[in-house]
């Protein structure tokens, strides 16, 4: 899959192109659908707050009701699954037969709470569509370096024992890959600014 820049994302959503979905619903359903798992929610109903969420965006960009200059894409997300999830704890508790997490009522999140929450569901889906980009533009070897040092702690030493090279290209493709995701962050969050 191509990687594309957010606003790239949402200027073709407005302008209504085929593919621009499939980019639109890579990039950020999986935030959305991990939180509403967070707020108790089953795996279907999840998927539904994810889907839901992401047509009444692209439905505000195709009517001009989102605004970027008025706020932040991850926080119009935020708004957005929040009162999905809300809503759908509320029409679980008018229907009793309906099964519903009690602990949820007994310990139901404040505002700060939940925005945490968020922010670490929103990093993670960040960090995980940026390593698989850089996954793709990478050789094989050059990655599998820069994983070993960055998420299984391994020496330099070690990765490049393992890996048949020198510890200096060890080095040189942990900076090489480490500098990309920058950029491939830089982007994700690039409409947000």
């Amino acid at each position: 899959m191509e990687w594309a820049t957010t606003s790239q994302i949402l200027a073709s959503l407005r302008d209504f192109e085929t593919e621009a979905w499939n980019l639109f619903a890579s990039r950020f359903r999986a935030p959305v659908v991990r939180f509403a798992r967070q707020q108790g929610l089953s795996e279907d109903q999840a998927d539904e707050v994810g889907q839901e969420c992401l047509s009444t965006l692209a439905e505000a960009l195709r009517k001009g009701r989102y605004d970027r200059e008025k706020g932040k894409l991850r926080s119009y997300l935020f708004g957005v699954t929040r009162r999905l999830c809300q809503r759908l704890h509320e029409k679980q508790a008018k229907h009793p037969q309906v099964s519903v997490a009690t602990s949820f009522w007994q310990g139901v999140p404040d505002e700060a709470t939940l925005q945490q929450s968020w922010d670490g569901t929103w990093e993670e889906a960040r960090l995980d569509q940026c390593l698989a980009q850089a996954r793709r533009e990478f050789r094989p070897r050059t990655y599998q370096a820069f994983f070993l040092m960055a998420f299984e702690e391994m020496s330099a030493a070690d990765v490049a024992k393992r890996l048949e090279i020198s510890e200096n290209a060890v080095f040189v493709a942990k900076h090489r890959v480490l500098k990309r995701l920058r950029v491939l962050a830089e982007q994700f969050d690039e409409e947000m600014t």
